[in-house]
């Protein structure tokens, strides 16, 4: 049975104050079949210019399709998420992540492919093959996503370019540039937007010989930096000729590694707003909390403003761990979102990531209004839930009857303790969240 909950928030008009309540109901997506696996939502999202049809991968390799809003769904195809290499090395290919073009009713889907060694951890940056070998291919469909064309590989246009050297400043072997957990957007002059991330290279490797060991990050001292792939339709609807925007990074002052997961949408001004991830340590010395920033276009993600904090109306810091943030302007209220892990310590790392919550931004100040952040899920300590508990790496997508927000989320914890399996549920659910009018 769904379980509802409620927020009320003062929203002042002028010399009018106004209530306005933002509506969250939870309830069972989709179970794990033994209670062990972690059934988790990688993507979803209109696959139709027209239709209400979707299409959903979860990271267990299974795609499905909806066909009449998500009521019902159906199994489509088992994605092939590993491919044995030589040297005892693995070709990992990430879900494919699903954007409909709103003008042409084309569908594009994304994928990432990069290599990694049995045995060694993927954010052991000193060894981790998948940084220094991740590459991004797309495939078109013209049947509202049932058949996909061969994958292309994405390569700036010019004659500099190649499937080695295939966007500026990155080598293939020695980094790349990945996109995950983020919307495409198109833009006001026809392009379709892809926000993307991707270790910064020093000489001939990510890692920074400068950084002081006192002042490393465990994982290893890399700079992430952001930015957007810049597509364009050929004419005949085979693929799109790709550009990038200007790369947004942040400070060591703000960030022991950078900006990434960058995440973009309209302000109604005209100008495209990027919210980032943050990551600090009480050792890397940052002079600030761990925040999530915020970066500014106006030549539709062209260029972009260096990194900025993104504060409370009042000044006051809304504190957040190294974690996934998505903004959005919804068509049913004009107004500016975002959703993300704010917190009420001060964070380190990833952590804590015990609630998630929906909060606006108010587009003049470009400040979360502190009096519109709703719960969306939270840790539950009545029924035993850890301080390690990570309600975090959602999925959404707005409605298009009601133009509300439809979220996805599997709990769970930042060590992945089995033992804990029965007091972190392992679905998926989904948390209908209607906006205000």
């Amino acid at each position: 049975m769904a379980e509802r909950t409620e927020s009320a928030l003062e929203i002042v008009k002028g010399s009018r104050t106004t209530m306005s309540i933002i509506h969250i109901e939870k309830s069972l997506h989709l179970a794990s079949p033994d209670n062990s696996a972690s059934v988790q939502v990688a993507d979803i999202a209109h696959a139709s210019r027209d239709r209400d049809i979707l299409l959903e991968a979860f990271y267990s390799g299974t795609l499905r399709r909806s066909e009449d809003n998500g009521s019902t769904w159906e199994a489509v195809e088992e994605w092939e998420r590993e491919e044995p290499l030589e040297n005892e090395l693995i070709l990992e290919r990430s879900l494919p992540m699903v954007f409909c073009d709103p003008e042409n009713g084309l569908v594009l889907r994304l994928l990432t492919t990069q290599q990694y060694k049995p045995g060694t951890i993927a954010w052991d940056y000193s060894v981790a093959l998948g940084p220094r070998t991740s590459r991004m291919f797309i495939q078109v469909s013209r049947d509202e996503g049932r058949t996909w064309s061969q994958p292309e590989q994405i390569i700036l246009s010019g004659e500099e370019y190649d499937a080695l050297h295939w966007m500026d400043g990155v080598y293939y072997g020695k980094n790349g540039r990945v996109t995950e957990g983020t919307h495409f957007l198109k833009s006001r002059d026809g392009s379709v937007l892809v926000p993307f991330n991707g270790a910064r290279l020093f000489g001939d490797d990510i890692l920074n010989p400068e950084v002081p060991p006192e002042r490393s990050n465990p994982d290893g001292n890399v700079e992430w930096v952001s930015g957007c792939l810049i597509g364009r339709w050929r004419g005949d609807g085979s693929g799109l000729d790709w550009t990038q925007s200007s790369l947004v990074t942040l400070p060591r002052k703000y960030s022991c590694d950078g900006a990434d997961e960058p995440s973009i949408d309209y302000l109604p001004d005209g100008r495209l707003f990027m919210v980032l991830r943050a990551r600090t340590y009480p050792h890397t010395c940052q002079g600030l909390p761990g925040l999530h920033y915020y970066s500014l276009s106006s030549d539709d993600g062209r260029t972009w403003s260096e990194g900025e904090p993104l504060l409370f109306g009042d000044g006051s810091l809304p504190m957040s761990p190294a974690c996934l943030a998505n903004v959005f302007r919804s068509s049913k209220n004009g107004r500016f979102h975002v959703i993300t892990n704010f917190c009420d310590v001060p964070p380190v790392n990833c952590d804590p990531r015990t609630k998630l919550q929906i909060a606006e931004i108010d587009t003049e100040t470009l400040r979360v209004r502190k009096d519109t952040v709703t719960i969306i899920e939270q840790q539950d300590k009545a029924v035993g839930q850890p301080d390690e508990m990570r309600f975090s790496n959602f999925r959404w997508y707005e409605d298009r009857k009601t133009k509300d927000i439809v979220l996805f989320l599997t709990g769970g914890t930042a060590t992945g303790d089995p033992a804990l399996r029965d007091r972190v549920p392992p679905h998926a659910y989904r948390y209908d969240i209607r906006l205000p009018e």
